[in-house]
C-alpha cells in the first residue's frame, strides 16, 4: 500500500454547526463521502467505491484522528467484511437487503478503545433484546379516539422539532432545528405524525433512499402526557405502508438498546435483531448502544 495524502482530492459539502460536516474524498484507488460528526465524536461513511481497500481505510484512519472521532462507522456489500476485517474492523450487525435487496455488513473501526466497550447494564440490554424478541406479534391496533394520523408537511416543521426538544436531551442530528427538518424532507425523509385533534402526541420517521430500496425507520418521539396508547406501534404501521406505496421494501431501525418500548415495538413488528452497534451516537445527554432491527416487507401483507 503506498498511502499519499498528496493524492487526495478533498471536497467540502455540507456544514451543520455544532454537528459536523460532509466531506467527499477521492484518492487513488478509492472514494467516499462521509459525515465528520463532532457531537457523536465519529466519523460515518455515507457510500464508497473503492478498487484498494486498503488505501480507503489508511485514509479514514488518519481522517479519523485529525478530527479526534472515537469510531469509524460504514455500511459495506458482504463481500468487502472479510477484507475490512483483515483492516482492523469489527462487525457489529447485518441489515437486511441494504443494496436492493443484497445484505450489508455494518462495520467499525475504534481509534478510542474506550468506545468499543458496551454501555453499563449490558446483561440488561441483552435481555431486552431477548424479549423483544420472544414478544408475540402485536395485533393491528387503531388511533384512540380523537386521534388522527398523517404525513407531515413543510408546515409541520416547527412542530416536529418542538416535539423532539420536549423528548431528548440531546439528539445526534440537529432535530431541534426546523430549517433541518425541512431540508431532510426535500432529502427523502418522511415524517409520519399523529395528533390530538391539533394537537401533536408523537412523530417518527423514514429515511428512505429509494435508489437503494432501502429506509432507517427512526426518530420515534412521543410526547410525555400521550405515552402508554401504543402510538409508536401505530406510527411504525402507517410508515411500513407509506413505504409499501413507495416501493421501498427493505427496512431498518437502531433502537436504543437500554430502551425496552422501542425494542419491543420493533420485536413485535417482526423485525429481526442483527446486532448492536456500541456507543455508537450521542443522544438525550450520552452515548447509546443502539440495536440493529430489520424486516423486508411482503407487500401481500397490506392487501
Amino acid at each position: 500500500m503506498d498511502y499519499d495524502a498528496a493524492d487526495e482530492v478533498i471536497i467540502p459539502g455540507e456544514t451543520l454547526p455544532e454537528y459536523g460536516e460532509t466531506k467527499r474524498i477521492r484518492g487513488n484507488g478509492y472514494e467516499f463521502e462521509a459525515f465528520f460528526s463532532t457531537r457523536n465524536a465519529r466519523l460515518r461513511v455515507v457510500r464508497y467505491v473503492a478498487s484498494d481497500l486498503a488505501k480507503m481505510v489508511h485514509c479514514l484512519k488518519i481522517h479519523a484522528l485529525q478530527q479526534q472521532a472515537g469510531k469509524i462507522f460504514l455500511k459495506s456489500p458482504m463481500v468487502d467484511a472479510a477484507p475490512l476485517k483483515l483492516l482492523g474492523f469489527q462487525q457489529e450487525a447485518v441489515i437486511k437487503g441494504y443494496f436492493n435487496g443484497n445484505d450489508a455488513a455494518v462495520l467499525s473501526f475504534f481509534p478510542d478503545e474506550q468506545r468499543t466497550v458496551p454501555m453499563p447494564d449490558e446483561k440488561e440490554r441483552r435481555q431486552i433484546v431477548v424479549t423483544s424478541s420472544s414478544a408475540p406479534p402485536a395485533e393491528s391496533k387503531p388511533l384512540p379516539a380523537g386521534f388522527s394520523c398523517r404525513i407531515a408537511g413543510a408546515r409541520d416543521a416547527g412542530v416536529l422539532a418542538a416535539v423532539f426538544a420536549a423528548c431528548f436531551e440531546s439528539y445526534p442530528f440537529p432535530v431541534f432545528d426546523p430549517n433541518y427538518i425541512l431540508k431532510s424532507m426535500q432529502n427523502d425523509v418522511v415524517y409520519m405524525m399523529i395528533l390530538r385533534g391539533e394537537q401533536p402526541a408523537a412523530i417518527a420517521s423514514a429515511e428512505t433512499v429509494p435508489e437503494l430500496g432501502n429506509a432507517e425507520m427512526t426518530d420515534f418521539a412521543t410526547l410525555p402526557d400521550f405515552r402508554g396508547n401504543g402510538l409508536g406501534a401505530i406510527l411504525l404501521r402507517a410508515l411500513e405502508r407509506e413505504m409499501v406505496h413507495r416501493g421501498i421494501p427493505n427496512l431498518y431501525t437502531l433502537a436504543r438498546a437500554g430502551a425496552i418500548s422501542i425494542n419491543r415495538i420493533f420485536g413485535r413488528a417482526g423485525y429481526q435483531y442483527t446486532g448492536t452497534l456500541v456507543r455508537n451516537c450521542h443522544i438525550s445527554g450520552d452515548f447509546e448502544d443502539m440495536n440493529c432491527w430489520c424486516k423486508q416487507l411482503s407487500y401481500c401483507n397490506f392487501g
